[in-house]
């Protein structure tokens, strides 16, 4: 039955020799297909190779030699709820693409060459929830490019080469829960860039080139549990930087420069529960930072030129069970600088050489597909998927085991040790 329908798929469209063969492979598994095997270079996607395929759900034409989409080639998957068209040459997305792909809820476009995304590419994909486009070389994001999407729960732009996010970018994600733009090379984030998401939970900006947060940066993300800012330039951030982030559970601002961190910077962040800072340049901790944080448990300051801490530092902190200050520049403790953290049960005050390697080196974008991976579980993304035609070999840096702090009186599931190494999804560029 196999063969025969095969048979007529290819009698059916002889313009196109190749057509049938790539729909033996994808659609048929262990079917061969007439004439010879399956390989990458006898793939030809034709405007009506998929005609007839009413019922069909799930297509994956990922891993081939794919560079162009004709108009009409999904035309009548009225069914179809999951589109790969990863890991191929693609450059562009013509207008209408994907036109009829009325109840299409994941479409991946990762690991292509796209550089640009004409309006109105993913009009009419009014059920999508996910929507991969990482590893491409998408460099701007024009007004509009995502109108419509209104059912958008998931949307990864990272390992691109965009610049700068332009106000209104994502309006209309009214239900967008996950963004993530890390490993690009963003340098400013104008205010606006994220009006309109107001269910967003995870916002992934590390390993950019951000120098600044403006005030007013993440207003209206009123749901946003998770942010991560690590892995950039910030010097310093002003207050009212994070207003507004009411829900806010974890801040990762690791491996950044910040030198000094004023007064009210964490202010209404009434449900921080881990905040790290380690890995900077902070010299300095002002009475009243880290006042308000009543629900913070876990707070790392490792790996700065923290001299001094002033009394009071950590007056208010009564949720607080793991405080990490060893790689300082501290000499004295003051009496009392502990007092009232009542719930703290790991405390590691004083180390004087740091295990951390340097971060690693900014190179080439053909590198940003290897991530380090050193942990079994991090609130990171997965990793991009290996192998992609542009990734290259990666070293991700260790710390020497010798300089590592023990572990204390806790249990591994309790202590964590989250950034001990580098952690999940900071990409070593080559």
């Amino acid at each position: 039955m196999c063969g025969a329908l095969l048979s007529s798929m290819c009698r059916a469209r002889p313009p196109c020799g190749h057509a049938c063969v790539a729909a033996a492979c994808l659609l048929l598994p262990g079917v061969s297909p007439p004439g010879g095997k399956c390989t990458a270079s006898t793939v030809t996607v034709c405007a009506d190779t998929f005609t007839g395929l009413k019922q069909l759900q799930q297509l994956d034409l990922q891993d081939n030699d794919i560079v162009t989409i004709p108009a009409g080639t999904f035309t009548g998957l009225t069914q179809l709820q999951r589109l790969s068209l990863s890991s191929n040459d693609i450059v562009t997305i013509p207008a209408g693409t994907f036109t009829g792909l009325t109840q299409l809820q994941q479409l991946d476009l990762h690991g292509n060459d796209i550089v640009t995304i004409p309006a109105g590419a993913f009009t009419g994909l009014t059920q999508l929830q996910v929507l991969y486009l990482s590893d491409n070389a998408i460099v701007t994001i024009p007004a509009g490019t995502f109108t419509g999407l209104t059912q958008l729960q998931q949307l990864d732009l990272h390992s691109n080469d965009i610049v700068t996010i332009p106000a209104g970018t994502f309006t209309g994600l009214t239900q967008l829960q996950q963004l993530d733009l890390h490993s690009n090379a963003i340098v400013t984030i104008p205010n606006g860039a994220f009006t309109g998401l107001t269910q967003l939970q995870r916002l992934y900006l590390h390993s950019n080139d951000i120098v600044t947060i403006p005030a007013g940066t993440f207003t209206g993300l009123t749901q946003l549990q998770q942010l991560y800012l690590h892995y950039n330039a910030i010097v310093t951030i002003p207050a009212g930087a994070f207003t507004g982030l009411t829900q806010l559970q974890q801040l990762d601002l690791h491996y950044n420069d910040i030198v000094t961190i004023p007064a009210g910077t964490f202010t209404g962040l009434t449900q921080l529960q881990q905040l790290y800072l380690h890995s900077n340049a902070i010299v300095t901790i002002p009475a009243g930072t880290f006042t308000g944080l009543t629900q913070l448990q876990q707070l790392d300051l490792q790996d700065n030129d923290i001299v001094t801490i002033p009394a009071g530092t950590f007056t208010g902190l009564t949720q607080l069970q793991q405080l990490y200050l060893h790689y300082n520049d501290i000499v004295t403790i003051p009496a009392g600088t502990f007092t009232g953290l009542t719930q703290l049960h790991t405390l590691l005050p004083a180390m004087t050489s740091s295990p951390y390697p340097p971060a690693p080196s900014q190179g080439s974008r053909s590198c940003r597909c290897c991530t380090c991976r050193t942990m079994p579980s991090s609130p990171y993304p997965p990793a991009p998927s290996q192998g992609s035609r542009s990734c290259s070999s990666c070293t991700c840096p260790q710390p020497s085991p010798a300089l590592l702090p023990p572990q204390r009186h806790t249990t591994p599931a309790e202590l964590h040790w989250p950034h001990i190494l580098h952690p999940l999804g900071v990409h070593c560029r080559c």
